[in-house]
């Protein structure tokens, strides 16, 4: 480290008091970290990563890109477009060169708008709009909504069928 053992003690004892927490357990035989003294290495090195990639991308647009190419995407879902949506999506994003992680968070429609209206989530696949004026809201497609009946009953017959047909009493939506 190029520097003296007195001098590493002294800024380890400054570090310790700055942080207000005990880094070893020191016995005449050994010296070991505590678990706070782990838990902060864990993040100085995590923290020094970072750092060494920021400065790597600054200084190189191909680095820089591909920093931002594995990115950590966070996608609030509703559990219909879970399955449906998301593995064609997830191909192309990864056919495009992207190689970052995907978070999903499989929730409900409301939840969904909370996600993304809070910045929990990069963006959100859902059914429907909210009143906010954030966040945007675009039309990816439109999906039927088709009546299930039961075989040989009343509403069994081919062609279309009008809400007041159906028996609000019978009726089950989300």
């Amino acid at each position: 480290m190029a520097i003296s053992q007195s001098a590493l003690s002294r800024r380890i004892q400054k570090l310790e008091e700055a942080l207000g927490v005990t880094l070893f357990e020191r016995t005449t035989r050994s010296v070991k970290l505590t678990l706070s003294a782990r838990s902060f290495r864990d993040r100085a090195e995590a923290m020094l990563e970072e750092a060494q990639e920021a400065l790597q991308a600054i200084g190189d647009d191909t680095a820089r890109f591909a920093f931002q190419r594995n990115q950590t995407v966070t996608v609030a879902v509703v559990p219909t477009a879970t399955r449906s949506l998301l593995p064609r999506a997830i191909k192309a994003f990864r056919d495009e060169g992207f190689d970052g992680r995907i978070r999903i968070n499989d929730l409900s429609a409301n939840n969904v708008l909370e996600d993304v209206a809070s910045g929990d989530a990069d963006f959100g696949v859902n059914f429907i709009g909210g009143q906010e004026p954030d966040p945007d809201f675009r039309v990816l497609a439109d999906d039927s909504f088709v009546l299930a009946v039961p075989r040989h009953g009343e509403l069994d017959e081919d062609g279309p069928v009008e809400w007041a047909d159906v028996d609000p009493s019978q009726f089950i939506a989300v």
